[in-house]
Order: C-alpha cells, then sequence, then structure tokens
C-alpha cells in the first residue's frame, strides 16, 4: 500500500512538471485565432504522449484532456501482472499484449468514444462481450508498430466472430458498441460503396432500439433476454451515451451519403435533447451532440431530396443555431467540437451551393432574379471561410500529434486515432474549395481565392503524407486530378447528381475525375450515354477527356492544353499556386500515363472515404 501510494505521488509531481512546461514557453500556437486559445490552454504539449510501458505517464492524460474527455482513467488495471493468455482462431496473445494494445487504445481512439464502462479486468470483459474485446484489439493493432503485423489475420478473425454475433438479434450492450465501434473506424476498402458503416449502423440502431436503448425504463419482454443481458446491469449513462453515439454516427454519415438521418423525427430529436445533459454525458460531449442535433433539425426541415425552394430565411436561421451552440457550451467546447461544428457548416453550405445550382431558372420571377445571385454569394463566402478554417484546424493538429512518437506506423494516418468521419469531412472540404474556385474563378477577391487555393493545397499534402494509407492516397489522387481539372479551366463539375443534398457535389467530383481518367469507358461500369455531350456542352469544355479512337492523351498533348491558361497572380509563392503547388507537372503526367488510366485501381476508390 505504502508503495502504491508513493507511485502516485511520484506521478502527481511528473504531471505537475508537465504542465509547468506546457503552459511555460511553448510554440506559437498555429490553430485558428478564435480557438488557439481554448484548446492550447488545455493541451500544451498534448501530443507528446508516453510510450505503452508506461501506465502512468501525464502525458497521456494531457492528450485526453487536450480531446475533451473524461478526467478519470478508463483502463483501471491492477499493478500486478497476470499470466492469462486469449486467443482468437490460431492468434494468441498474451495478457502483457493484451495490457499494451489497450492502452493504447485508451491513449488515441476512447477520446473519440467515450461511450465504454470502466475496465477494471479484461478477463471480465473478454467473458461479458468477446467482440467487444477483440474489436478494442483489432483497432488498436492496426497501425500499432508492434503488432500492425498481425492485424491482417487478427481482421480475418474479427469479421468471422462479428458475422456469428449478427448472425442473431444483438442483446448484449457490449455488442452493440463493438459494432458501433466499427462503423467509426471501418477497415480499409478497396472500393467505397463497400463500406459497411451505412448498413452496419442501421444494424445498430434497430437492435438499440428493440434492447430499449431510447426509453427511460427498461422495459423486459418474457424471454427476451436472458438475466446476464440485462440493461440494469450496465450504469444508466452508458446506456444512454450508447444511445447517443447511435445517433452521432447517423448524422455523420447520414450526411457523407446525402441522405436525412434515420433518427431525424420529432420525437427521436425530443429523445436526444433529453438524454443530452451534463448527467448523462461529460460537457465536452454534450456540445458535439447538440451540433448534430441541430444539424439533424435543419436537414429534417428541409426535407429528402431539398424538395421545394430553398428559404434563405432558414438557411441564415439555423446558420445562427449553430453558432449559437458554441457560445451556450463555451465551458465545454473542446477541439473535437470545433471540429464538429465546422464539419457541419461545410456541409450545411455546400448543401446551399448544391440546391441553388438545382433551382429551376428564376428568370420570370423579379424578386427571385434578384435575390438568388445575392444568396448564392453568401453561401459561396461562407463555404470558403468555413472550409478553410476547418482544414488549418486539421492540418495543425495533424502537425502536432505526428511531430511526435504514438506508437503508431509512421506514415500511416494524417491523425492517428481520429475516427475515419475527420478524413471524410478533410477530403470534402476540399472539393468545396474546389466549387468555390471553379464558381468565382472571375469574379473573386485575389487574396480569398489564394486562400482556397492554398487550404485546397494543405488537403492534398495532408493525404499524400500517408502512402502507407490506400484510402488517403487514393483520395490525393481524386483532388490532384480534379484540381488541375478546374485550375487550368480545362473541365467544369458536372450537374449529374442533385438529390444527395450536400454530397451531391462529392459525387459530381468523382463522375467529373473518373471521366477525365478514362474510367467510363471500361465494360465495369454503366456508361450515361448523355454524360459525355453534358460535359462537352459545358463553359469551358471538357479538354482532357479521352476520345473513343484515343484511348489515352500522350503527355505533350496533356502539355500543349494547358499553355493557354496560368494564374493570374505572377508574385503568389508557391505554396499558393494552384494547381502548381500542389504537386509536380512531371509526376501528373507521369501518373496519368502509366498508372492513372490504364492501372488496376478502381476508381470509385477516388471517393476516398
Amino acid at each position: 500500500r505504502l508503495q502504491h501510494l508513493q507511485s502516485e505521488i511520484d506521478r502527481l509531481k511528473q504531471a505537475q512538471d508537465v504542465d509547468a512546461i506546457s503552459t511555460g514557453a511553448q510554440a506559437p500556437s498555429t490553430l485558428p485565432p478564435d480557438i488557439s486559445t481554448q484548446s492550447t490552454a488545455s493541451s500544451g504539449s498534448a501530443y507528446e504522449t508516453a510510450s505503452d510501458s508506461n501506465m502512468n505517464d501525464p502525458k497521456e492524460d494531457l492528450l485526453r484532456t487536450s480531446l475533451g474527455t473524461h478526467s478519470e482513467r478508463w483502463l483501471q488495471l491492477p499493478d500486478t501482472t497476470a499470466s492469462a493468455t486469449y486467443s482468437i482462431a490460431q492468434l494468441v496473445f498474451t495478457s502483457s499484449d493484451i495490457t499494451r494494445l489497450f492502452r493504447s487504445f485508451e491513449m488515441l481512439y476512447y477520446p473519440h468514444f467515450c461511450i465504454l464502462h470502466t475496465v477494471t479486468s479484461l478477463t471480465k470483459l473478454h467473458e461479458d462481450s468477446e467482440l467487444l474485446f477483440w474489436t478494442i484489439v483489432v483497432i488498436a493493432s492496426r497501425y500499432h508498430q508492434f503488432f500492425s503485423d498481425r492485424y491482417p489475420p487478427l481482421l480475418a478473425a474479427h469479421h468471422a466472430l462479428l458475422a456469428k454475433t449478427t448472425s442473431e438479434a444483438i442483446q448484449s450492450v457490449g455488442d452493440l458498441q463493438a459494432i458501433l465501434m466499427t462503423c467509426t473506424w471501418p477497415a480499409e476498402v478497396h472500393n467505397q460503396p463497400r463500406d459497411p458503416s451505412w448498413t452496419r449502423l442501421g444494424l445498430a440502431i434497430n437492435a438499440a432500439r428493440q434492447m430499449g436503448l431510447d426509453k427511460e425504463i427498461d422495459e423486459i419482454f418474457f424471454g427476451q433476454r436472458r438475466s446476464h443481458h440485462q440493461l440494469g446491469k450496465h450504469p444508466h449513462h452508458i446506456r444512454r451515451l450508447t444511445w447517443l453515439k447511435c445517433f452521432e454516427l447517423d448524422v455523420e454519415l447520414s450526411c457523407w451519403n446525402g441522405l436525412l438521418p434515420t433518427l431525424a423525427c420529432p420525437l427521436g430529436l425530443q429523445t436526444i435533447a433529453s438524454f443530452n445533459s451534463i448527467n448523462t454525458a461529460p460537457c465536452t460531449y454534450v456540445a458535439i451532440i447538440e451540433i448534430h442535433r441541430q444539424t439533424a433539425m435543419y436537414l429534417s426541415a428541409l426535407g429528402d431530396g431539398l424538395a421545394g425552394t430553398l428559404s434563405p430565411t432558414l438557411v441564415r436561421q439555423h446558420h445562427r443555431a449553430l453558432t449559437n451552440v458554441k457560445i451556450t457550451h463555451a465551458q465545454g467546447w473542446t477541439v473535437n467540437a470545433e471540429i464538429a461544428l465546422q464539419a457541419s457548416q461545410v456541409y450545411f453550405f455546400a448543401l446551399c451551393l448544391v440546391k441553388t445550382e438545382s433551382q429551376p431558372d428564376a428568370a420570370s420571377d423579379a424578386d427571385m432574379a434578384r435575390t438568388v445571385p445575392v444568396f448564392l454569394q453568401e453561401m459561396l463566402a461562407g463555404a470558403r471561410s468555413t472550409a478553410v478554417q476547418l482544414i488549418r484546424l486539421l492540418t495543425s493538429l495533424s502537425g502536432e500529434r505526428n511531430s511526435v512518437s504514438l506508437g503508431q506506423l509512421i506514415d500511416s494516418h494524417p491523425l492517428p486515432g481520429t475516427p475515419k468521419a475527420t478524413s471524410r469531412t478533410t477530403f470534402f472540404a476540399g472539393v468545396v474549395l474546389l466549387k468555390y474556385l471553379e464558381t468565382t474563378e472571375d469574379s473573386s477577391d485575389q487574396e480569398d481565392a489564394d486562400t482556397a487555393r492554398a487550404a485546397f493545397s494543405s488537403v492534398h499534402r495532408l493525404f499524400t503524407c500517408c502512402p502507407a494509407s490506400v484510402e488517403h492516397m487514393s483520395a490525393s489522387r481524386t483532388l490532384e486530378c480534379a484540381g488541375r481539372a478546374v485550375g487550368y479551366r480545362q473541365s467544369r463539375i458536372p450537374a449529374h447528381i442533385n438529390t444527395r443534398m450536400g454530397a451531391s457535389l462529392l459525387h459530381n467530383v468523382i463522375w467529373m475525375s473518373a471521366v477525365l481518367r478514362g474510367r467510363d469507358k471500361e465494360p465495369e461500369f454503366s456508361h450515361i450515354p448523355a454524360l459525355q455531350a453534358a460535359l462537352a456542352d459545358s463553359a469551358h469544355g471538357l479538354s482532357l477527356l479521352r476520345s473513343p479512337t484515343d484511348p489515352m492523351i500522350a503527355p505533350e498533348e496533356a502539355a500543349d492544353n494547358t499553355q493557354s491558361w496560368r494564374p493570374s497572380s505572377e508574385g503568389v509563392a508557391s505554396a499558393t499556386e494552384f494547381p502548381f503547388g500542389a504537386w509536380d507537372d512531371t509526376n501528373y503526367d507521369n501518373w496519368m500515363e502509366y498508372g492513372g488510366l490504364d492501372s488496376d485501381f478502381d476508381w470509385i476508390v477516388l471517393q476516398y472515404v
């Protein structure tokens, strides 16, 4: 006992020393001015995290604090080292291995998934929910520098366990949380429409409703759940947090897929408002859920497919509501909350751009003819400003986090530990900036345009810094191809899809990139006869589109097509030039010739996430 007290005193002293260093002579913050004070005050050198072997390193606490999670530790294992082993399929892990992976999960992933009950025994967790146990191990091992080589067979075994568990009705809260975890950090796929996150989330939501997690009390039907699956075994706030996580993922994935959230009905939103209180969740998570609730309310008010005319009044009302969330929840505001807010606003502005473009010709309506251009300019300015802020924030966090050792593989992820939704949002922000640059190419302020180009280039560089990630590299190729086409004024973003809300813009950029790379000629993809004609009739044409008799554009021909236009700002630094600042022309031409057109790479992967 005395040794335990002494070790605790030493830990507190170390924490005090690190806190003194982090609040003392630290480098100037690179975060946006509106959140740099709040985030750096709590983080300091938060990303200087500990090695796996140090169980109580205060730097882990600083990392978790900066991300706005519980101050108490999630993993509270006894100091004694157990000799137990854990196996799945033919893989065997020692207790020490599992402990290291769980601590890595706590440091990097748990701050984004703080709905789990405190773990005091690995054996008990394995007995309560084998699926949750191995899901944590799989996610933590994916990029772990010591266990990543075991990830492929571990993932295969986990898929088999997941299939077995979901072959019957889900009755365990732990199993449900594991499924939600696979929606947050899905395994890498080579074709994004195959990403099972949306399908699994539907299963999880229905399972949660069948279990009664959306109810205030636990009503048990005879024979429905055995005694070891009773909800009463789980703390009340854990059950509510699990339902809130269902809602959070519902809104995020709905926006990405361009669909209405499943839980956006009035009764569902009322339940979320009732559950989302400081009595259930930490104030930091309450702020994030409120952002998603406001977004769901707005999407529900618009209706599926954006039927009817978009009301500027409704748009401005929602923008004010989102802004007020930051004011109301200032005490619990964190970097994660800021990312969620700006992601919602980026999608919100993109939705407005899509709807404004898809509205019927308003020339016969004098009032509408005057209103739409003004409203469009307002939305374009908001889209540029918010997307630039979001990209700056994420690139700053990426630089800080990757500048220190986190026990992860080098060049594996721009933001280790963050959910896939963060990378999706980053990519989407780049697409929105591309739309801004295309729409305002002749009318925007030069400084605003240069800022947008620099931010777009930052997204491209952020993804190319992860050569070990197929998905991030695919995203960079899509941005590269689309960015060159728009930047050289050789193509315009088509408008073939306009019923997927803000995600319509994303799908249209994928269309353009695919056609530019000749993927529409491949037999495995359905061909739309009107596609080529529609693009050819655009204002600038599609000069990089391959003709039926010429299966590939030679590098010299592509170079000739680009001589007619160059950036208007000759003196702008290379970091802000567009598209030259984002990539090397020679490398791009080589990629187009040897990899872009005839490679085995599925172009749908270029949708990225």
